[in-house]
């Protein structure tokens, strides 16, 4: 690296689709998270990497567990420069399932405070011997990521954005 130059100043921009994800065999999720991890390292500090990858993670897992529609595609697209980091994953989805994913999304959003809300559920959970549920109330209560949910032409879009503000 040239002396003088801040690399934390450098934007970067992917993509990736797959389709049909039906045809996807193993843990794509961590792979793409591992993938952006590395290729951010190059550009950011750990600590923005590493959110990155919980991000990919987590969002790519979920639609793969649970897209009821197994011949649509999935697609994923990052982008981050010094003011933020925005994460789009995207598949098709029926209009009902994209009311029940707004629907939690609304409640973490709308959370006063996020790590309560974690830690309400976790209990509850408990309780009820149930699993599941945590990862998108971690990303908001843990990681700090604001989430966002639209329904467009068929596709259920999740969005993550993280301000860089302190970070970088």
């Amino acid at each position: 690296m040239k002396p003088g130059l801040n690399r934390a100043q450098t934007s970067v921009s992917a993509s990736i689709t797959i389709s049909p994800i039906n045809h996807i065999s193993g843990d794509v999720g961590g792979l793409l998270g591992n993938f952006l991890f590395q290729l951010l390292g190059m550009f950011y500090p750990r600590r923005i990497c590493a959110r990155a990858n919980v991000v990919v993670t987590e969002l790519i897992t979920n639609v793969m567990e649970h897209a009821a529609t197994r011949e649509g595609e999935i697609g994923l697209s990052l982008t981050v420069d010094p003011q933020e980091l925005v994460i789009k994953v995207s598949n098709s989805a029926t209009l009902a399932e994209f009311e029940a994913i707004r629907t939690r999304f609304e409640e973490i959003a709308t959370a006063k405070d996020p790590k309560q809300l974690l830690a309400t559920t976790v209990y509850a959970r408990h309780n009820d011997r149930q699993k599941g549920g945590l990862g998108l109330m971690r990303l908001a209560a843990e990681s700090k990521f604001q989430l966002s949910t639209q329904y467009v032409q068929g596709l259920l879009i999740i969005r993550a954005h993280l301000s860089m503000e302190g970070l970088v």
